[in-house]
Parts: C-alpha cells; sequence; structure tokens
C-alpha cells in the first residue's frame, strides 16, 4: 500500500521459499502470481513458478514463464542463464520454432557450437516433418559449418535434398522389393504346403500298403 514495492518483494521472495520448503506448492503458486502482478520482471518468480507447473505436468504454463525468463535473461546479457531458460522452454514445448531460432543465435553469440549444431539439427528434423524442405536444408547446412565430420547430418541433407521425383523413385523400388519379397516368401510356403501334402499323401500310401506287405 506504500508503493514500496522492492520491500515487499523480499518478503514475497521469503513467504515463497518457506510454502515451497512446507510442501505447500499451491500456496507458494498464488504468492508467486502475487508477486509477479506487483513486479512483472522478477526474474526468481517466473523460475519458480515456472519449475513447479512443468513439476504439476502443466508445460504449457511452464513455457509462458521460461520464455519470458529467456528473454529477461537476454536483454541483460546474462546468457548463460538466458541459455537455461530457454532449453527448459523447449523440453515444455519442442515444437517453437521462433524460441529454438533465437535460442541458436544466442548459442552462435557466445560460441557454443556444439549446442548450436545440436539445436540447428533438431530445427531442421523439425521443419523437415513440415515439408519446409529449403529451412531443413539450411538448418543441416549450418550445423555442419560446425559439425563437419558429422556423418549422421550429411544423411539427413542427402535426404532432404531429394526433389520430389526422387522421393516417387525410390518410393516405387521399395514397394518393388517390398513386393518381390512377399511374392518369394508366397513360393516358399506354397512350395511347403506342397511338399506337406504330398508326405501325407505318402504315408497314407504306406499305411494301405502295409497289410499287403504283410
Amino acid at each position: 500500500r506504500e508503493l514500496q514495492i522492492e520491500k515487499a518483494c523480499v518478503h514475497y521472495d521469503a513467504l515463497i521459499d518457506h510454502e515451497r520448503r512446507s510442501g505447500h506448492e499451491n500456496a507458494a503458486m498464488e504468492l508467486c502470481r502475487r508477486l509477479l502482478a506487483l513486479s512483472p520482471k522478477h526474474g526468481k518468480a517466473h523460475e519458480q513458478l515456472a519449475a513447479m507447473y512443468a513439476q504439476k505436468g502443466q508445460k504449457g504454463e511452464a513455457f509462458i514463464h521460461y520464455r519470458e525468463l529467456f528473454e529477461m535473461m537476454r536483454e541483460q546479457n546474462r546468457s548463460q542463464d538466458a541459455r537455461i531458460a530457454g532449453l527448459c522452454a523447449l523440453d515444455c514445448d519442442p515444437t517453437r520454432m521462433d524460441l529454438r531460432n533465437n535460442l541458436i543465435e544466442l548459442l552462435i553469440a557466445d560460441k557454443q557450437k556444439d549446442l548450436a549444431a545440436q539445436q540447428l539439427e533438431l530445427l531442421g528434423d523439425q521443419v523437415a516433418k513440415m515439408g519446409n524442405i529449403k529451412l531443413a536444408a539450411d538448418s543441416y547446412r549450418r550445423a555442419m559449418q560446425f559439425r563437419p565430420h558429422y556423418k549422421r547430418l550429411k544423411k539427413k541433407l542427402a535426404d532432404v535434398m531429394l526433389t520430389k521425383e526422387d522421393r516417387r523413385a525410390r518410393k516405387r523400388r521399395m514397394i518393388g522389393v517390398i513386393v518381390g519379397m512377399i511374392m518369394i516368401l508366397l513360393l516358399i510356403g506354397g512350395v511347403f504346403i506342397w511338399e506337406n501334402k504330398n508326405f501325407a499323401k505318402w504315408k497314407e500310401v504306406e499305411r494301405e500298403a502295409q497289410p499287403l506287405l504283410s
């Protein structure tokens, strides 16, 4: 009421920690929401609320707070904290390409080449499934700049660069191979059945001839 917001936030922090230690998650979440109503850029509140939402399986709500934390940390040039928040957000919602792109640019700027390549590969996989061939190929090429000897990336790039006609031809070949294998299996099965019938007939004739032989 006296507009001493910073002091109020300090006491909210203490109350949230107390409720969490006591196992009162719902009360802690409500306090986090009240704190954020006072101070929307309070990083610790976003982090705690996101973690509690994620623990409850409410991934969508957790994503909102992790993303907000990512943007805040990035604005403050706290790249390591931003990286952690971005990865947590993508764990909650891996389909968010805009956030993944922002995270990739942050990783490249921080010279985290291996992590950047990993995220670029994931982005390529994601857009390839959506049919965006150009973006998928670009993502794989950028990833290969950081992992030039990574054979799996080369294979993925080659696969995604196939034209529609190449894909149809490959599909036809695959279907031909499968049909051929089925025909061979049917032929083998037919021969096996035929031989079994002949064997059964032979045993029957043998039984009928036994008294005559005796």
